[in-house]
């Protein structure tokens, strides 16, 4: 990333007018709104839909993280809580499309571990944790709460109040986004264990789509910085897969011979640690350059 100083031409100014609050007050409603109409009646939404109704819960709650000082405690805690329940309710059927994009990743990485042998071992060991966890009958139930509860979060939103939201708040929130990402950061950094690299993720994803509701400010810098973001949180959400590929098939794993087993392991943890040690120093500059911009 260029040494230009991205982040403090996003940074709100007196004369730049009212804050976002209508926009994001839309949005989240459009979000919440597509999410129920991707659920078709008396089924279950398909690996691309259940993807984007889950991207369409983060997106949201990282608008109610901004939202906080503005609409009060209460209203944010309540909502939260609701898009998140929601999201895991699809959490087990993301699973499936998660196994084949990362046994091929991992194919690709080290082709030596991971040959077709292995490849067939890992694809069936997946697919028996899978199947041990869902029925169409659960799921269509399951897609059916779900639908209920967006159409009620969707109401109640209308409800809100959020035609003047306080822009000193906005910004406060995409600061405390930052700082909880860049302590995630740090603590990645020096252990790379899972739940760090998974937690970073989340901080960066908030961050990543907090950083829209601020692009009229400047635009050219806007997607200087999105991009850098995105393409961080793209790596790290392939770490996180990696992570959840082996904890699907860790158990039956210890069934093979020790020496089989030791050999996975390590290059399960080997290829997330290089695909992470890749965007460290990337990382390292944008959240230098924000800190420095808001210092």
């Amino acid at each position: 990333m260029s040494g230009e100083n991205v982040i403090s031409d996003l940074i709100p100014r007196p004369e730049d007018g009212p804050g976002d609050g209508r926009k994001m007050k839309k949005t989240l409603q459009g979000l919440l709104g597509s999410g129920e109409a991707m659920i078709p009646a008396g089924g279950f939404p398909g690996p691309e839909q259940v993807h984007d109704i889950r991207v369409n819960m983060k997106k949201a709650r990282a608008i109610l993280k901004l939202l906080k000082g503005s609409a009060g405690n209460a209203w944010y805690t309540r909502e939260n809580s609701e898009m998140r329940d929601i999201s895991a309710l699809f959490s087990s059927s993301r699973e499936a499309d998660v196994v084949t994009k990362t046994i091929r990743l991992l194919s690709r990485k080290d082709p030596e571990v991971f040959n077709a042998e292995v490849v067939m071992w890992l694809k069936s060991a997946a697919s028996t944790a899978i199947a041990g966890n869902s029925s169409e009958e659960v799921g269509n139930r399951v897609a059916a709460e779900a639908a209920d509860r967006l159409r009620r979060a969707w109401y109640r939103v209308c409800f809100v109040n959020l035609s003047t939201v306080d822009e000193e708040h906005l910004l406060d929130g995409l600061w405390e986004s930052f700082l909880r990402a860049e302590v995630a950061f740090g603590k990645a950094r020096v252990t790379h264990y899972h739940e760090h690299i998974h937690e970073m993720r989340k901080r960066v994803k908030d961050l990543l789509y907090q950083t829209g509701f601020f692009s009229r400010y400047n635009p050219e810098h806007f997607s200087k910085l999105y991009s850098e973001l995105d393409e961080i949180a793209s790596v790290l959400g392939k770490c996180n897969d990696i992570s959840v590929l082996w904890s699907m098939v860790a158990d039956q794993a210890r069934q093979l011979a020790d020496k089989e087993y030791l050999t996975l392991e390590r290059t399960f943890a080997a290829v997330r640690t290089a695909m992470f040690s890749g965007i460290e120093q990337r990382t390292l500059i944008l959240f230098r350059t924000f800190y420095t911009a808001r210092s």
